[in-house]
């Protein structure tokens, strides 16, 4: 098999890492990790492919399992405490950009909550921009821009 090995893996490690910078979902970067004894392996003469493969799966696998808790928690701890409605008039930051029609997140007291915005305009959240809690409908957390005025 040669060299040739090593270069497949370096380059799905390189893929892998432009993929989670691109994404930031923290599962990408898992492939990259297992990319990286496969170049080891490859280096070492007279190791099949297939053990190189099967490292790299390991390895992957792992790291996914690994990373899995952190990606689950930011991708799923949306849900409301029942009493979250004692929060409207908060000002809160917004974690993604977002407007009334699609929905993005907030940062309220350490934790991610879906938002968005009170109405279909044409308005937008940027990503750290200040937005006011002004209701809740049933998970979703619906806010408003603050404006430089608003700010408690």
């Amino acid at each position: 098999m040669e060299n040739y090995m090593m270069w497949v893996w370096f380059v799905i490690l390189i893929m892998a890492l432009v993929g989670e910078v691109l994404t930031k979902k923290k599962v990408v970067v898992a492939f990259g990790i297992g990319a990286m004894p496969a170049i080891i392996f490859a280096l070492i003469e007279g190791i099949p492919y297939y053990v190189e493969i099967i490292i790299f799966s390991i390895v992957s696998i792992i790291f996914l399992i690994l990373l899995r808790p952190s990606v689950y928690k930011y991708f799923n701890n949306y849900k409301l405490p029942k009493d979250f409605s004692k929060n409207i008039g908060q000002v809160v930051t917004a974690k993604t950009s977002f407007d009334g029609v699609n929905k993005g997140l907030i940062l309220f007291n350490n934790e991610y909550y879906k938002a968005k915005l009170n109405d279909d305009s044409n308005e937008s959240v940027k990503k750290d921009e200040l937005v006011k809690i002004v209701k809740i409908e049933g998970n979703l957390v619906i806010v408003k821009k603050v404006s430089n005025g608003e700010i408690a």
